[in-house]
């Protein structure tokens, strides 16, 4: 049985509803095993007894608009190391992106990624078995999204 696969390009503008991000720029990376989301705040609270995470994504709030603070309670910490092989404790949500205009379900890693080109990582755990990258190409399911609303 052959699975037919979308081909993404190395970069492209994803929606992710749960967070209210549309257009959020995307890099593909099939070297990485895990996606991540730059934030610029994050915080464990506890409030009446239940724990929840509280925090800010990257280009909320640029425009000079007080960034709003999103709260989950489907969250989990887990140790990341980094491509230099340094450990980081990071906190892991569940949520959705939208690609070629189905919806799937992500998970992200909350990290401070201010130093990176592109603010949100997509790693070969979501792409595996879905999609097929080929770096020679851009913005592949942003084109199809501006072509299906025409």
């Amino acid at each position: 049985m052959v699975i037919e696969r979308k081909k993404l390009g190395r970069s492209d503008k994803l929606d992710f509803p749960d967070l209210g991000l549309e257009d959020a720029i995307v890099k593909m990376d099939t070297g990485a095993y895990s996606s991540s989301i730059h934030t610029i705040y994050t915080k464990e609270v506890i409030e009446n007894g239940q724990k929840h995470l509280e925090f800010t994504i990257y280009s909320e709030g640029e425009d000079g608009k007080e960034a709003p603070i999103h709260t989950t309670a489907d969250y989990t910490s887990k140790i990341f190391k980094s491509s230099f092989g340094e450990e980081e404790e990071r906190y892991v949500i569940r949520t959705n992106v939208i690609v070629f205009g189905e919806e799937y379900p992500i998970i992200l890693s909350l990290s401070n990624r201010v130093k990176m080109k592109h603010p949100i990582l997509i790693g070969r755990r979501f792409i595996s078995r879905k999609f097929i990258v080929d770096p020679a190409f851009n913005n592949l399911s942003y084109k199809h999204k501006k072509k299906s609303k025409i």
